[in-house]
């Protein structure tokens, strides 16, 4: 009777995958970041318009993702940066890991 299992065991084991669903083993392809620089890291800026109230950047280049009306903003040397939320990891940490130089890249990017 032991035998019987067995075998019986073994052609559930060789069918299972005709009726089992098949799931996709392949890791799910993110894509490439967006460069947070088009230029050259140089220091300084324009002095700032009238409008520094309004974010200098309609997209958030730590996510890629596009800034809205309640998105966070930090202000910096006159201007606003904003942030596609409290969860960007340049709303988070990585404004601050910047150098002065860096920062003036990013703005500097968004003034054309």
């Amino acid at each position: 009777m032991a035998l019987v299992v067995v075998v019986t065991s073994a052609a559930l084991v060789l069918t299972m995958p005709a009726w089992v669903p098949q799931t996709n083993t392949r890791p799910e392809r993110t894509p490439p970041p967006l460069p947070l620089f088009d230029s050259p890291v140089m220091a300084g800026l324009p002095p700032p318009g009238p409008s520094t109230r309004v974010p200098v950047n309609p997209l958030d280049r730590f996510t890629g993702k596009p800034i809205t009306a309640s998105s966070p903003t930090i202000p910096y040397k006159g201007y606003v940066v904003a942030f596609c939320c409290p969860h960007s990891t340049g709303y988070r940490g990585g404004w601050d890991r910047l150098s002065e130089a860096e920062k003036d890249t990013y703005v500097r990017g968004f003034l054309k």
